[in-house]
């Protein structure tokens, strides 16, 4: 922590200057002038300031500065010590240094064990975490705000993107010109803001390589609660940014398309086609999820599985699933499933079988008999073990109620848990809809979770120190919709005033993450507990057998079963009215942009201007083709490419080729209880509940 209070004394001399520090600098003058632990641990800040004001640490600090009186150059102590941090800081403060995150050192992740400790040092198999900030509401020099990497074989998935995200994948060992997908847990503004810069940026490096390699630019997956095409489509239009690669953004809804039924194509919602946008619906004919406040419900539902879940993606070997939280605004938690994998081909019993090592194996390991040169058939189960089992995430947004998954993360490898606050702030945590470092254990020993990684910690806890920030309200959490109906926002709780929020602010200054981890330890059962830290990289071990925690998951077979959900059906909508201003008729054309496709690239996106020749409708007058373009279902979505037309007519996705600016997009609110937001190409709900979660 840096220390200022030298200079702070010093300026503040002889008129009350010790009521202008914080307690931190209160405690560590106290400390360097010779004051013990015990005297000062626990004091409140007025202790603070008669203890300063008794021992003269201002006036020591002050005449050492003016006069250079004081100890000699060969005798220590602590009021040399104190006097030599004074000049340091003094310094630092007006042109050597300057304090910011990328020349902080970083905190070290606290574990409750060395078992999690061996976990999180093995080697890359496949599935490994790499946590990008930790703090919540607001960063810290040590810790950022929200997100997490999902390092693949292949490819990253990154779970939020807050401020900053860019900078911090910079620092880090990812890569992320090789992000395929982002998924949003909720619009509050520490878990988005560092989207549109990592778009442009992950399209800059695209298109370069796409050039370079006279290829097509691979298409960037954007999955997100209600309000995310909306924020995307208004941050990249009115920048004037110009994207290289496809932009496909899905909103999960509950609309009125439930219970598996298809799936509308995403349309473009820009004149050069790069921007698709469109909706999920849930797989199940689900309630749609209960208002904030109806905590009772929220666990009813969930425990009983009467929640809506969506599948965002699944190729076959992966599956990601999604359903809502208890929080303040829409917020979702993903569910990574990883199916099963086939055992490993025991060599030494091959060959003791008569089989030496040669494309043979191949063929067994594809569950082939084949037989050796003395005629023996080997078939693959004689030398095949058991099938390896696969691995389970559950990886959350902010949430004080987590039931909903109950039922869809049981036997988790890794549990991905918030932990804002400890537990003596409980109230505080559910009225923010935020979770205790308990609750986060409780949870983890419900679903029987293997390892709880806790994160996004208040910024009173150590890794985020009072005293790294200068303003003294870095530790609430800023996350609030700007939503009028939402009486749910993050906010101060009503019974506190300014001076016991000077109280409350002063006790967590004693907090560490230790805490935390203790708390979450006890609530678990056991020691597999981890306080994530910025950088932090947790490997998620692959098995080699199934075990208690495996069981626990149950037949995942049918996950992987269903039909494949990668890349969403893609249609261009191409509007050339302003083109045929002395035409009678006005036309717009229709092509598929991209099929399904997979995590390695076997099906992405084509091109758009790759078909300019398709499907042409013609209609009749500008009016009666709106008319025959409006929305029929009411879902609240992008249905088709009727809406997107729609909304480019009216002027708003021209931007990236207009001088002018777009026309702003009508951002629909709906009744109380609704989780919609407006968006491009969809209007406001008309069965009473939008969709997602509230």
């Amino acid at each position: 922590m840096r220390v200022v209070v030298g200079a702070s004394a010093s300026a503040s001399a002889g008129g009350g200057g010790a009521n202008k520090l914080r307690v931190a600098e209160l405690r560590e003058a106290l400390r360097n002038a010779g004051a013990k632990e015990e005297e000062i641990k626990g004091k409140l800040k007025a202790d603070l300031v008669a203890m300063y004001d008794a021992m003269g640490v201002g006036a020591a600090a002050v005449k050492d500065e003016e006069t250079g009186e004081g100890m000699s150059e060969t005798e220590e102590g602590p009021s040399s010590r104190a006097n030599e941090e004074t000049k340091t800081s003094s310094s630092s403060s007006s042109s050597s240094f300057q304090q910011t995150i990328f020349n902080s050192k970083t905190r070290d992740a606290v574990a409750g064990g060395n078992e999690i400790e061996r976990e999180r040092n093995s080697n890359f198999s496949g599935v490994e975490l790499t946590f990008l900030g930790t703090s919540s509401g607001a960063p810290s020099f040590t810790r950022n705000v929200s997100s997490l990497a999902l390092r693949l074989e292949n490819e990253i998935w990154l779970f939020d993107c807050g401020e900053a995200t860019q900078h911090q994948l910079m620092r880090s060992q990812l890569k992320y010109a090789k992000i395929s997908k982002i998924f949003v847990t909720h619009m509050h503004g520490d878990h988005i803001f560092g989207l549109p810069g990592l778009i442009c940026a992950i399209s800059g490096t695209r298109t370069a390589h796409s050039k370079a390699h006279r290829t097509k630019a691979e298409p960037l997956h954007i999955i997100g609660p209600p309000g995310i095409r909306q924020f995307i489509y208004s941050s990249i239009t009115w920048s004037r940014s110009v994207l290289g690669m496809p932009l496909v953004v899905t909103e999960l809804r509950h609309s009125s398309r439930v219970g598996g039924a298809p799936t509308a194509p995403h349309t473009s919602v820009d004149p050069r086609g790069k921007i698709f946008m469109g909706e999920y619906s849930p797989d199940n004919e689900a309630e749609p999820a209960p208002h904030f406040k109806d905590e009772r419900a929220w666990t009813e539902l969930g425990a009983s599985g009467r929640l809506p879940v969506w599948t965002v993606y699944n190729d076959g070997e992966l599956c990601v699933r999604a359903t809502p939280l208890r929080h303040p605004v829409p917020c979702f938690g993903y569910i990574v499933d990883e199916c099963d994998q086939p055992g490993r081909l025991d060599a030494d019993k091959a060959m003791a079988m008569g089989l030496p090592p040669g494309r043979e194996y191949r063929q067994l390991k594809e569950g082939k008999s084949v037989e050796t040169a003395n005629g023996v058939v080997i078939n693959p189960e004689d030398v095949i073990g058991d099938d390896r089992p696969g691995r389970r995430l559950v990886l959350l947004g902010d949430t004080c109620n987590s039931s909903a998954m109950l039922q869809l993360g049981r036997g988790a490898d890794a549990l991905v848990h918030e932990s804002t606050f400890n537990t003596e702030k409980t109230t505080e945590a559910l009225f923010k809809g935020h979770s205790t470092a308990t609750m986060a254990g409780e949870f983890a020993a419900n679903i029987r979770a293997r390892s709880l990684i806790l994160t996004h910690f208040s910024n009173r806890y150590a890794g985020g120190f009072q005293g790294d920030r200068d303003d003294a309200n870095a530790t609430e959490d800023f996350g609030a919709t700007v939503d009028e109906e939402d009486d749910c926002a993050d906010m101060m709780l009503p019974e506190l005033d300014g001076d016991s929020i000077d109280e409350d602010v002063e006790l967590g200054e004693r907090m560490h993450v230790d805490t935390l981890v203790n708390e979450a330890i006890q609530a678990k059962g056991d020691n597999r507990v981890v306080a994530a830290s910025d950088f932090f990289v947790f490997n998620v071990r692959r098995r080699e057998s199934p075990d208690a925690y495996d069981s626990a998951k149950g037949d995942r077979s049918v996950l992987f079963a269903g039909p494949r959900k990668t890349t969403p059906k893609l249609v261009v909508v191409e509007d050339h009215h302003h083109h045929e201003a002395d035409a009678g008729d006005h036309h717009h054309h229709q092509h598929n942009a991209g099929g399904a496709g997979s995590r390695h690239g076997s099906g992405r996106a084509q091109h758009p201007s790759s078909h300019r020749a398709s499907t042409t409708h013609a209609s009749g007058a500008r009016s009666s083709r709106s008319s025959s373009h409006s929305s029929s279902n009411g879902a609240g979505g992008n249905a088709g490419a009727a809406d997107s037309t729609r909304l480019r007519r009216s002027g708003t996705s021209s931007s990236t080729t207009s001088s002018r600016p777009p026309r702003r997009v009508a951002i629909h609110r709906s009744g109380r209880g609704s989780n919609g937001g407006g968006a491009p190409g969809g209007g406001p709900s008309t069965n009473g509940h939008g969709g997602g979660a509230h």
